[in-house]
């Protein structure tokens, strides 16, 4: 995984926030103490903001959550994946 064109996707997204709570804290806090907004945080690892800014800013939030680029590479899917198979309701007939 290169910093340079990584975007997370959601799963990794969310293991990054697990790793902040794994210290006793929470990105969220990380934001407070950094002064960095934490939608530029969401938008900087997701990949809505992609400019040489974000990129800094999401080695930054990576490498204080502890995990490294290879972990995150480790945890499969891509970026904002929606199975639709996940989204298709299945009702039983009746009589079944």
């Amino acid at each position: 995984m290169d910093i340079n064109t990584a975007i997370v996707s959601i799963q990794q997204f969310n293991r990054i926030k697990g790793e902040f709570v794994a210290q006793g804290t929470t990105l969220t806090e990380w934001c407070k103490k950094n002064s960095v907004s934490t939608q530029n945080v969401r938008s900087a690892l997701l990949g809505s903001w992609n400019g040489p800014k974000a990129l800094d800013l999401r080695l930054r939030i990576i490498s204080a959550s502890g995990m490294t680029l290879e972990e995150l590479k480790a945890l499969k899917g891509p970026a904002n994946d929606i199975n639709q198979e996940n989204l298709t309701a299945t009702t039983p007939e009746i009589g079944e």
